[in-house]
């Protein structure tokens, strides 16, 4: 039963220094296994470090890929804004990039400041025609950032395949209504992160 076991933690060991990317010397293998203990519990150990660090970078790949289609999405916006004379439409954009990492309320807030400018500087009789204007370019750019930019980034910050970018957040959002939307993206990130790592 010795060799065993003195074989299975010497690959344990050598597992771990695999997943933190070192080469150890056989004194430096020698000295770690003095103070390992069972060899079982060090595997469990080390899968349980190297799936957190896979989800961890997966993660922050997905939460670049946000942060990059709030900056665009504000910077179309407030272009817009501006193409159509809505008062302070740099502030509404750079508030529009906050909004935008707010689920469910921050598109509405978005859209609320504008909405509000318009209201207090445009006559009645042109008011509904400035507000349609506004609705069309709110629609146009959600679409777009649902659609084009969050999938494109997505694929390009995590790998995600555009049809699943397109695809998972319908599915999800009808198994979990509400949250599934907001799931959808993240848990993408994850699972093509463990896919490109057992196609390693």
């Amino acid at each position: 039963m010795g060799a065993p076991r003195t074989t299975f933690r010497y690959h344990a060991i050598k597992r771990y220094h695999a997943i933190n990317k070192t080469n150890p010397s056989p004194e430096q293998m020698t000295r770690t296994a003095r103070y390992c203990g069972d060899p079982c519990v060090i595997l469990i150990l080390m899968t349980f470090w190297e799936h957190f660090r896979l989800t961890l970078e997966a993660l922050k790949n997905w939460a670049v890929a946000r942060l990059w289609s709030a900056l665009i999405a504000s910077v179309l916006w407030g272009l817009g804004l501006w193409f159509l004379h809505v008062p302070l439409a740099i502030l509404w954009a750079i508030l529009a990039f906050f909004f935008h990492l707010v689920p469910y309320l921050g598109p509405v807030l978005a859209l609320a400041g504008p909405a509000a400018s318009l209201t207090f500087t445009v006559g009645p009789d042109g008011l509904l025609v400035a507000m349609l204007w506004l609705l069309g370019l709110y629609l146009v750019i959600m679409v777009l950032d649902e659609l084009v930019l969050q999938p494109t980034l997505l694929r390009r910050k995590a790998r995600v395949p555009l049809w699943a970018s397109i695809v998972a957040p319908i599915v999800l959002g009808i198994v979990i209504p509400g949250w599934g939307v907001l799931l959808a993206p993240p848990l993408l990130a994850v699972v093509w992160a463990y896919r490109a790592r057992g196609a390693e």
